[in-house]
């Protein structure tokens, strides 16, 4: 028994050495200070300022396929941050497809004008010079003829007022057309823009969770060191590092890709710096379904286009029907008829003549062009109908679109809660020792992922706002006022 008792004491006397010794070997290396303040730095959900400096290394050290000369230009020159607003003003002036509609209703302006000219007298002037080289019944020689003649339409059969009125709905038309344009540019813009705050966001992640990479990396090497963790988590750790370096070139190629296409919009280079001042921020839905329903039926720019086909197509027929009528035309003619180029010696008249005109038989082309006219019409009115069904769809469609997303981005909010809680978890049992590094990767790859998805999430819900506005016809309230 005292053999036994004086073997336990021997053990426990050189078990405190060792330790002692391990303890005094790991204090002089600096390996308890270092996995400290590893330690200290992973235990915060955020990454501290003290990594700011790492961070800005890891994003120099990065190569970006995707920079080009705008990107080296950008951390170069310090230009102001700009918000939606200003961003919007900028692609409602320069867009190279609203410039295209502006020109199409500039277009239609001018036609309607000329059709409503069609209306008004025209004055026109004829001068000739006649070489009479025989004449049996009179004298040879040179005569002088010059004659003015004003001539005012009477009657065409109603031809010129509809074709006038048609010109004006014409007119009508393209400026519908414009601000529905304009509208889809509106929303576009702001689809570009969510995606590049998006886009900014998951590469801000991206950085720190690299940061947080090689702080886990650094742990497993000092721990290693020690011979307190297996070689296999080192290699985990330097394997999840080069993955998070992929991960950062990727987010940043998706930002210089998202800056491009809010430049292409404001009709700028694709390389030009473009930095923004915003953020995504959640917004109440204000639209229930029927209200949405009850707007676009009213404010949607295209379906009252396709309402105006239907009218334009009446006032064709009438156009087209009054080639059966008679027309009438006066005109008041002055002439004047001399034998020399000055007209001194001259003969003048003035006539006033009222012409009728009636195209008795035509083979019935004008019958045929009257029906196809009609059929055009009808044609318009089952397009407007099956435009309100395609409206009505696109509404609901993006409505639920909408809904779904508010859903979905409150579920990602309480998962996100809880992989925060699950990261946090994790790093304690790491510096308890009771979990491992793999346990910790893990617990950081279901992080980054759920804080990902809830960007994604968040940006996908107002990407979807935008297109529920544009489908319910809503846009600013001075549009309208810019193009009239």
């Amino acid at each position: 028994m005292k053999s036994v008792i004086g073997w336990c004491s021997v053990m426990l006397l050189a078990a405190w050495q060792s330790t002692s010794l391990y303890a005094n070997a790991l204090h002089e290396s600096g390996a308890d200070s270092i996995i400290a303040e590893n330690m200290q730095a992973l235990l915060t959900d955020e990454v501290s300022e003290s990594s700011a400096s790492e961070r800005q290394s890891v994003q120099q050290a990065i190569p970006v396929a995707a920079k080009g000369e705008g990107s080296a230009m950008r951390g170069m020159a310090n230009q102001d941050a700009m918000t939606l607003e200003e961003i919007l003003a900028i692609a409602l002036r320069d867009n190279l497809g609203l410039v295209s509609k502006e020109l199409q209703l500039q277009n239609k302006q001018l036609t309607a004008s000329a059709s409503f000219r069609k209306m008004l007298p025209t004055m026109s002037l004829i001068s000739k010079r006649s070489d009479i080289m025989r004449n049996t019944g009179g004298t040879d020689g040179i005569t002088y003829d010059t004659t003015v003649t004003m001539t005012q339409p009477i009657y065409k059969g109603g031809a010129l007022w509809n074709n006038w009125k048609s010109a004006e709905l014409q007119e009508t038309q393209a400026r519908l057309d414009l601000l529905h344009t304009a509208r889809t540019l509106i929303k576009d813009v702001k689809t570009a823009w969510y995606s590049l705050l998006e886009k900014k966001l998951l590469l801000k992640e991206a950085e720190d969770t690299l940061v947080r990479l090689r702080q886990l990396e650094n742990n497993a090497r000092s721990f290693f060191r020690e011979g307190r963790m297996w070689r296999n988590e080192v290699l985990q750790a330097n394997v999840r590092v080069a993955q998070g370096e992929q991960a950062l070139i990727t987010a940043q190629n998706q930002v210089e890709l998202a800056r491009s296409e809010l430049n292409r919009l404001m009709r700028r280079s694709l390389n030009h710096s473009l930095e923004t001042n915003g953020e995504l921020a959640w917004e109440k839905l204000p639209w229930t379904l029927e209200d949405a329903y009850a707007h676009a039926k009213i404010h949607r720019k295209d379906l009252e286009k396709a309402k105006l086909d239907v009218e334009v197509g009446e006032l064709t027929e009438k156009s087209t029907a009054a080639a059966t009528s008679p027309t009438m035309d006066f005109s008041l003619a002055y002439n004047w008829n001399a034998q020399e180029a000055d007209y001194r010696d001259r003969d003048s008249k003035t006539t006033a003549l009222l012409t009728m005109n009636w195209t008795a038989w035509n083979w019935g082309q004008t019958a045929q062009e009257v029906s196809a006219a009609k059929a055009t019409t009808n044609k318009n009115r089952i397009t407007y109908d099956d435009l309100l069904q395609t409206v009505l769809l696109e509404t609901r469609k993006a409505f639920l679109t909408a809904q779904e997303s508010a859903l979905r981005l409150e579920v990602v909010k309480k998962s996100l809660q809880q992989a925060e809680e699950n990261y946090r978890v994790n790093q304690l049992r790491y510096r308890e020792q009771l979990g491992t590094a793999t346990d910790v990767l893990n617990a950081l790859d279901l992080l980054t992922t759920t804080r990902n998805t809830y960007t994604s999430a968040l940006a996908a819900y107002l990407t979807a706002m935008a297109a529920l506005d544009l489908a319910a016809g809503k846009g600013p309230e001075d549009l309208e006022r810019t193009y009239e």
